[in-house]
């Protein structure tokens, strides 16, 4: 015969398995435990998917980049569990989420006012830029913002934050693991040949991944992701 839990008797079960294991409901934040050999194989998976993406692309570039999203994702719940709820996404995740955006859309510009000083002496810089607005032209821009939209910025936020970084907090520490989710974030990126997009990564990482730290959900970085990516990459491209 099988019984059936309600979710306050799940809820504690729950609480004594991550409490055996060393871990707490507060430190755990939504999900369930993730261990090291988990993180380390999908950060492998992870790296050859985004290298097929960019050196590599099956397709067109932009449905490459759903595809191995979508599986990255599908991955992350399957191994972690679901790291965000439909309640989450509230006002203040709202507010949050348009002024973390809105920090990097500032952050962004200082960048290219950078980039700009230094073309005469470092080219390339505005030459990676330049290679990824140029991936743009190459569908219809109302397909562009839907991927980024419902595509890669929830799909990357599961990952990267929900999975990747909520692990290595659960393992180094709340800032450590914030750290250094970061630090994986930008050197996966590197797979891309793109010194601009490993730096945009790093700095949109610690951005996101202190949101995350602090909401002890994704909602907040899943609506500040998706807004940079539209605003700096469609509305008001930087090149």
């Amino acid at each position: 015969m099988r019984i059936r839990l309600d979710n306050a008797e799940v809820h504690n079960r729950y609480r004594q398995v991550t409490t055996c294991t060393g871990y707490t409901i507060d430190d755990d934040f939504s999900g369930i435990a993730i261990n090291s050999r988990q993180l380390i194989v999908m950060l492998i998976i992870a790296t050859a998917l985004l290298g097929i993406t960019f050196l590599a692309p099956i397709g067109n570039f932009w449905l490459c980049i759903a595809v191995s999203n979508l599986l990255l994702a599908f991955f992350a719940v399957t191994l972690g569990g679901w790291s965000v709820e439909k309640r989450n996404f509230d006002l203040e995740a709202v507010i949050n989420g348009f002024l973390v955006a809105a920090i990097l859309l500032f952050i962004v510009c200082l960048g290219q006012l950078g980039f700009n000083l230094l073309a005469a002496k470092a080219p390339f810089l505005i030459e990676s830029v330049e290679k990824i607005y140029a991936l743009a032209q190459t569908v219809p821009v109302y397909l562009v913002v839907l991927v980024l939209l419902f595509v890669t910025s929830p799909c990357e936020e599961i990952f990267w934050r929900g999975f990747v970084q909520r692990g290595l907090m659960q393992s180094l520490g709340l800032n450590r693991g914030w750290f250094w989710s970061a630090v994986l974030y930008a050197l996966i990126h590197m797979v891309s040949l793109n010194i601009a997009l490993v730096l945009a990564a790093f700095i949109c990482g610690l951005c996101w991944g202190y949101l995350y730290k602090q909401q002890r959900h994704i909602a907040a970085c899943i609506i500040s992701h998706a807004l940079w990516a539209v605003v700096v990459f469609i509305i008001l491209p930087l090149f």
